[in-house]
């Protein structure tokens, strides 16, 4: 019996990044000496590499015992079309592979990994991949915390309000957090998830400009005292840029 293929799809910073031959993403040394400006979408040579282990080994670990595991790694600073091209050449060898073995192939997709796959499916050449995969029965695709609505996270980390950056920042001895913001707010697989409906439509640069009034407002806690609270980030954080944003709208749109 010739065990199942499942190709397995991290979310969101979840894949490792290396910048030429060096580890960067998750790579505690190199963001601690400042490696996230080795990540800035300007830089030429920076490539996936693999799954984060801390997130991911453990689900990869059991799903080995019952399937044949293909790790997905992803630029998840870049848009979701690109990972998705790369995804629909990836299942394309896996099924040579299931189809002379009469098995199906699976996929299991975390956070914005299933925007990836979604992506894949809205192109027709996609669509004749996923018409393939459920020819055979056993054909699944589970997503696991996909933000299909986009996720109000994303709105709070741009404008300082994420643990995790926050810990970046207390890592990195060369960045603090909005010099950290500067990198994030530029990647534009970042910006396709913001969230698809509010009060504020976040694909407007005027409900980015309207926010940051908002929180420069001297009784938020920053101005003259700098003081980062619960409500506040404690400094101007960077407004997305125009361009990036109209053009994740036509993503979040596909």
């Amino acid at each position: 019996h010739r065990a199942s293929i499942v190709v397995v799809l991290p979310g969101i910073m979840g894949s490792t990044l290396k910048a030429g031959d060096n580890s960067v993403w998750m790579n505690y040394l190199a963001l601690a000496a400042g490696g996230l400006a080795d990540l800035d979408m300007s830089v030429p040579n920076v490539e996936p590499s693999g799954l984060v282990a801390d997130s991911y080994q453990r689900l990869v670990r059991y799903l080995s015992q019952s399937h044949e595991v293909i790790p997905f790694a992803y630029d998840w600073r870049k848009t979701i079309t690109d990972a998705a091209d790369r995804l629909r050449a990836v299942l394309e060898q896996a099924l040579v592979k299931a189809d002379a073995n009469d098995q199906p192939v699976r996929i299991i997709a975390h956070s914005m990994g299933g925007l990836v796959v979604r992506a894949m499916l809205a192109d027709a050449d996609g669509q004749k991949v996923w018409q393939r995969m459920c020819a055979n029965p056993g054909a699944r695709f589970v997503m696991l915390g996909t933000p299909n609505g986009g996720s109000h996270a994303i709105t709070s980390m741009l404008i300082g309000r994420d643990a995790l950056v926050k810990k970046l920042a207390l890592l990195d001895f060369r960045h603090g957090y909005g010099d950290l913001l500067n990198y994030i707010t530029r990647f534009v697989g970042v910006l396709e998830l913001l969230p698809h409906s509010g009060t504020l439509d976040a694909y407007q640069p005027e409900s980015w400009q309207a926010l940051r009034i908002e929180d420069l407002a001297g009784q938020r806690g920053i101005g003259k005292s700098e003081v980062a609270t619960s409500k506040s980030a404690g400094f101007a954080w960077l407004l997305p840029d125009a361009a990036q944003l109209t053009e994740a709208r036509r993503i979040r749109d596909l």
